[in-house]
């Protein structure tokens, strides 16, 4: 028997990847009962990364039930980045100048970054939820870098931030800031 709920996840998405094409009806309920583990609320970045594997294993099988897990998530991050913002300088210094560095930035400004590329992915299959899932982010910079990847993902284009595309910073993965709104 496995000890924490890590372990648990672990192996339910193994069990529900090995019977996604046997018998997807049983890879359902093994992802229903990893989701109950991890949507509630986050208490490390550990459970926000099992949050989103969980989403991505639901992907294929029922986007709609993948952007449900991805919910909770957002909602918390919309708490988490102005209790960042307010305490930069004090305990913890995400926030540099009143922006929220992507490019070498924090694990919360990734856990964003994240989050909005797996909405962007899920578009692909629930399109309307997946951008409903994207307006959920509060501060503007995170919402329109979520629309931008939703409309790169269903275009099947390369990132603005590509090397090869002439721009060299611009929304993306890569992009030197996401401003906090004043």
């Amino acid at each position: 028997m496995t000890r924490s709920d890590d372990d648990r996840v672990k192996v339910l998405l193994q069990l529900a990847n090995t019977m996604q094409k046997g018998n997807p009806k049983l890879a359902l309920q093994l992802l229903d009962e990893a989701r109950s583990l991890v949507t509630r609320r986050a208490t490390s970045y550990q459970h926000f990364d099992n949050q989103l594997k969980v989403a991505h294993a639901f992907a294929a099988l029922d986007p709609t039930r993948a952007i449900e897990v991805l919910e909770p998530g957002i909602s918390q991050l919309n708490e988490l980045l102005p209790a960042a913002a307010l305490l930069s300088g004090f305990e913890v210094n995400v926030f540099k100048d009143g922006e929220l560095p992507l490019q070498g930035g924090s694990r919360l400004s990734s856990t964003v970054i994240k989050y909005a590329q797996e909405v962007a992915e899920l578009a692909k299959g629930d399109f309307e939820r997946a951008q409903t899932a994207a307006d959920k982010f509060q501060l503007p910079e995170p919402r329109i870098f979520a629309r931008l990847s939703i409309v790169q993902s269903v275009l099947g284009v390369q990132p603005l931030n590509s090397p090869d595309n002439g721009f060299g910073r611009g929304f993306g993965p890569n992009a030197p800031f996401m401003r906090r709104q004043q």
